[in-house]
């Protein structure tokens, strides 16, 4: 058990890293510059991921859950606006997705869907392929400023701010029905240490746009 909660650490931080190489790198901003707060929240989120697949019936959140947090790190951390942060996280999905059906498409049914799901260690293999391929593609993409330069700033709206702290105050009242519910008091601390993140880097943002 203890070996699997390793592994699947591990792989899922390597499958995380390339979804937000491609979610920042993508629109031009350098991961280097966010790694301390991506690697965090990555961990954060594989933990929530890891209780949630394995000990409970709520697995189908685990999605959801990701790419509310991808949308809020756009948001919060890297301060594009709700419609820039909404863009980039799909496109940092989906542009991950498409690395993965290509590995599978190419690996002439040795890391297919099924083969995957049903054999761990061919899913260790996938994540870590598409983790290295993605990193590798997205930073290759900026490097020779191939991209999205977008200004998203023209969609940024004053009603911004209230909404994002509505949708994390349900957000909130959602995963404590969930953790009643599931008796997943341990995610209930991850997912707190995750608010709170994005709370602490949102405020130092803030902070450092006002004394410039």
């Amino acid at each position: 058990m203890m070996l699997d909660f390793v592994w699947f650490m591990l792989f899922s931080t390597i499958e995380g890293l390339a979804v937000y190489a491609f979610m920042l790198y993508i629109f031009r901003f350098k991961l280097s510059e966010y790694i301390l707060p991506v690697m965090i929240l990555i961990v954060l989120m594989n933990l929530q991921s890891f209780y949630l697949r394995e000990d409970t019936q709520f697995f189908y959140l685990v999605p959801i859950i990701n790419l509310l947090f991808s949308i809020m790190f756009m948001k919060c951390i890297v301060r594009m606006s709700i419609v820039g942060s909404i863009v980039s996280a799909g496109i940092g999905y989906a542009a991950f997705a498409v690395v993965q059906l290509l590995i599978a498409y190419c690996s002439a049914g040795y890391l297919s869907v099924e083969q995957v799901q049903d054999v761990p260690y061919k899913g260790y293999i996938m994540q870590l392929l598409s983790g290295v391929i993605g990193v590798t593609i997205s930073h290759t993409l900026y490097k020779f400023g191939i991209g999205f330069s977008t200004d998203f700033e023209r969609f940024r709206f004053k009603w911004e701010s209230p909404l994002v702290f509505i949708t994390c105050i349900v957000f909130c009242l959602t995963m404590g029905v969930v953790v009643y519910l599931g008796n997943l008091y341990i995610f209930l601390i991850f997912f707190i240490i995750s608010i709170l993140i994005f709370l602490y880097y949102a405020l130092r943002k803030e902070q450092q746009d006002n004394d410039r």
